[in-house]
């Protein structure tokens, strides 16, 4: 074995990096390793990758969670922008820049008030006879559903909208049911189908649920000047 490699291990084992993340869905702490320059890497390759890349860069950040943490949980999505921000701060601080270019810093104070208010993660909607329960999905799901693009090849935005709409409502429903007729644990593939022939108006309602989720996650990168930052590979670079 190799200087270096000695030198990797000691690190491996005398060097804790562990961080305490507080969870909004359950407002527990865990336990998460920080990131690392080689996640930092898979991110930034991620964003290069075109069309391709970006579609994929929320698989990636589900990945990073999921191996950083010390304990075996499968966290809601809705948790994800708050453990990524948590972990950035960890390693980077609070200083960040926005797409416009101007250094800001994340709203630490906010951070702390939005966990304690957990988010929706139920919800029930009806139209013409169709009941569809939702719920929001775990980062497992999700991978799920973004295993469906893996071996897709994109050339222009529009058909990635396309497919991430058709998704990300599929992945949060539980069941469908109409009359006596049920389906519930349907697979990544036949939920999108499901969507895809699912009346507008009830789509409409299962969006609308979607977006509430989707609002409260947002929540996370909202900066002290008010605007918001995206969740990207820029937010783990160093601020200029």
């Amino acid at each position: 074995m190799s200087k270096l490699t000695d030198f990797i291990s000691l690190i491996d084992e005398e060097v804790d990096t562990s961080v305490n993340v507080c969870v909004p869905s359950n407002l527990k702490d865990y336990s998460f390793e920080q990131i690392t320059v080689t996640q930092q890497k898979r991110l930034i390759k991620g964003t290069l990758s075109g069309v391709k890349g970006n579609i994929m860069l929320l698989k990636t950040f589900n990945d990073i969670i999921m191996a950083n943490c010390e304990t075996d949980v499968d966290f809601l999505i809705t948790d994800r922008n708050a453990i990524l921000v948590q972990l950035r701060i960890a390693s980077l601080g609070t200083r960040v820049t926005d797409d416009n270019g101007n250094t800001t810093s994340l709203n630490e104070d906010m951070i702390g008030a939005y966990l304690k208010e957990p988010p929706i993660t139920d919800g029930r909607v009806t139209y013409k006879g169709i009941e569809v329960q939702l719920k929001t999905p775990t980062l497992k799901t999700d991978q799920k559903f973004f295993n469906l693009f893996e071996d897709k090849e994109y050339d222009n935005a529009g058909d990635v909208v396309n497919d991430l709409y058709a998704a990300e409502a599929a992945k949060f429903i539980k069941s469908v049911t109409i009359g006596d007729t049920s389906l519930a644990s349907i697979p990544p593939k036949e939920a999108v189908k499901l969507i895809d022939n699912l009346p507008l108006a009830l789509n409409v309602k299962i969006v609308d649920f979607v977006k509430q989720a989707k609002e409260y996650d947002a929540m996370f990168l909202k900066a002290t000047n008010k605007s918001d930052i995206v969740l990207s590979a820029k937010l783990f670079n160093a601020p200029d």
